[in-house]
């Protein structure tokens, strides 16, 4: 069969300068961004059809693969909210949505985890191949969530760090600060043994320094629409200019949320953001002599603020600090909306 893929023969450059340091599975005439993680666990671009399949793996040639080497033994796991295809050409699949360059809710992950797991014991040639677009960031970030899950591996820099060496050239695997913290909060998870459920904090207060060329931002929780943050105010604070924005009433949070910091919201102009869970904050916090806590991002654990190499937009101590209060009065609660 592998003789009579003509669509596979020859190198595809454009593929090849689509799927970048991304290894490739070039055996038995098959070109494909495609990488074994171990023998049972597949990550993989997505599989295209129509005019992409020129530049991202072509959906017939996935499916002669995997039949090739996986007949009746391979599960696909797709993890794009943006897109999908005609997934019946296979025989089991699963779909775990979630947004490009952002982390999965933590339970996601654990139904991911359970679901793979199910699968691969249930027949010890089972395989799965994981994918989003291109089969990198979000792909990785489920992938080592599973690999710490079946015990695999025992904390997440073992496991990004394994990820990172068998699915890249450049060794740059799952890169998103975001997405690299819930691998992290997964592993927490995972050791200390504990059930997830949402803890709802209160966030009084959003501390920027130094002062740099941000003006606004949003507040966004799981299934909810972005809320403005308040006015943004400087300040110096230790001789050092920053930003405050403080909220005249203290806003729930539970579960996971977003910040993200904007130069010009007319323009949607993105400067940076991050998300967090609530669970986690208490365990990484710091807090002040009033008994807040205080949960601070430096520059390279903040989204696209961490591509800032050359400390152009954001110098090399660039921080963020929210603020938040364990338990509060009830009239210091209104509406969670800035007026």
């Amino acid at each position: 069969m592998a003789n009579t893929l003509s669509t596979s023969k020859m190198t595809n450059p454009i593929r090849n300068l689509v799927s970048k340091r991304r290894i490739r599975y070039t055996q038995d005439g098959f070109d494909l961004d495609l990488t074994y993680i171990n023998d049972r666990i597949i990550a993989m671009g997505y599989p295209a059809e129509h005019m992409e399949s020129i530049y991202r793996n072509k959906i017939e040639d996935v499916q002669k693969m995997l039949e090739k080497n996986h007949a009746g033994c391979y599960k696909i796991y797709n993890l794009c909210s943006e897109r999908s295809y005609n997934h019946k050409r296979f025989p089991y699949y699963s779909g775990y949505p979630f947004k490009d360059h952002n982390p999965p809710d933590i339970e996601l992950i654990t139904s991911f985890c359970r679901d793979v797991d199910e699968h691969l014991r249930a027949d010890s040639k089972n395989v799965v191949a994981v994918h989003c677009k291109a089969g990198k960031g979000r792909t990785g970030t489920m992938i080592c969530c599973y690999l710490l899950y079946s015990r695999q591996f025992n904390t997440a820099a073992e496991a990004l760090h394994y990820y990172a060496q068998r699915r890249t050239s450049d060794s740059k695997g799952v890169t998103i600060p975001s997405q690299r913290r819930y691998v992290e909060y997964y592993a927490s998870l995972l050791q200390s043994n504990e059930t997830y459920k949402p803890v709802t904090l209160y966030i009084s207060e959003i501390r920027i320094a130094p002062a740099v060329n941000l003006k606004e931002g949003t507040i966004t929780i799981t299934g909810q629409d972005p809320k403005p943050l308040p006015e943004f105010k400087r300040g110096t604070n230790n001789d050092q200019q920053q930003i405050v924005a403080k909220l005249d009433y203290c806003m729930p949070l539970a579960g996971d949320a977003k910040i993200e910091l904007v130069k010009n919201s007319v323009m949607k102009e993105k400067k940076c953001h991050f998300w967090f869970n609530t669970y986690f904050v208490e365990r990484s916090a710091k807090r002040d002599s009033e008994g807040n806590l205080l949960l601070e991002f430096s520059k390279s654990e903040i989204d696209d603020a961490h591509k800032d190499k050359y400390h152009k937009e954001y110098p090399n101590n660039f921080t963020v600090i929210v603020v938040f209060k364990m338990r509060i009065r009830y009239f210091d609660i209104r509406d969670a909306r800035p007026t």
